[in-house]
């Protein structure tokens, strides 16, 4: 346990730090008080679904953007600047590191949704439309069909990984009169072919979770018109 807090907590210092992660949360922010600032021009009904209709494209524009970026960077970094080799090398277990680099990066990422979701809703009552609960289920919906862009983002560059270390070990301990070894690679087109598939299977299991939205969800609302009903 003492091992995964603290995979954990590592994880969550460094890439909170990130520039590339400040940048992406600070726009999300800017775009929210945009959608805000969109809204107030409208009246009536007009408001809250523009409020609802442009913060929940704020939430997934910039949490699809937060989770590739987060989910690719999970393992590529740390196996090639060898970060993760040292922490296997003092004594934590492979899957305690996996699981803590992608648990930290699923709470990251929830983070900065709260953060977007929060500025919403405080200025949706700053323009008189009060605390919008409906927009918070939609924030935590959003939050669990991301996280799995996020671990498909994360599994495609594994992918890519083990099947490089793969070819190496065929090279290594594999038969030497197999035809044209040395030639074998994984060049940029089979490591997006790898990376491609592996993030179809993350969609699909997007698109299997968006097809169980409940009636009473955002999206029906919007269209059947009921505004905070």
């Amino acid at each position: 346990m003492n091992a995964f807090i603290a995979v954990l907590a590592s994880d969550l210092r460094g890439v909170a730090a990130r520039r590339w992660y400040l940048s992406v949360v600070l726009t999300g922010i800017v775009a929210a008080v945009a959608v805000v600032l969109i809204a107030a021009t409208a009246q009536g009904a007009e408001r809250i679904d523009s409020l609802r209709a442009d913060g929940a494209s704020v939430l997934l524009l910039g949490g699809l953007v937060l989770a590739l970026a987060l989910g690719g960077s999970a393992f590529w970094r740390g196996i090639q600047g060898g970060h993760l080799g040292l922490l296997a090398a003092a004594g934590a277990p492979r899957a305690v590191i996996a699981v803590g680099r992608a648990l930290s990066r699923v709470l990251l990422l929830g983070a900065a949704l709260a953060v977007w979701t929060i500025v919403i809703l405080v200025g949706g009552a700053a323009i008189g439309r009060g605390i919008d609960t409906g927009f918070v289920v939609h924030g935590l919906a959003g939050w669990e069909t991301l996280t799995i862009t996020l671990l498909g983002s994360a599994a495609a560059v594994l992918a890519v990984l083990a099947a490089t270390a793969a070819l190496q070990a065929l090279r290594v301990f594999g038969p030497t009169d197999l035809p044209r070894l040395a030639e074998l690679s994984i060049g940029p087109w089979s490591a997006g072919f790898i990376a491609l598939m592996a993030l179809l299977g993350s969609g699909i299991g997007l698109l299997a979770l968006a097809r169980l939205d409940q009636p009473g969800g955002l999206s029906r609302r919007l269209r059947d018109g009921t505004h905070g009903q």
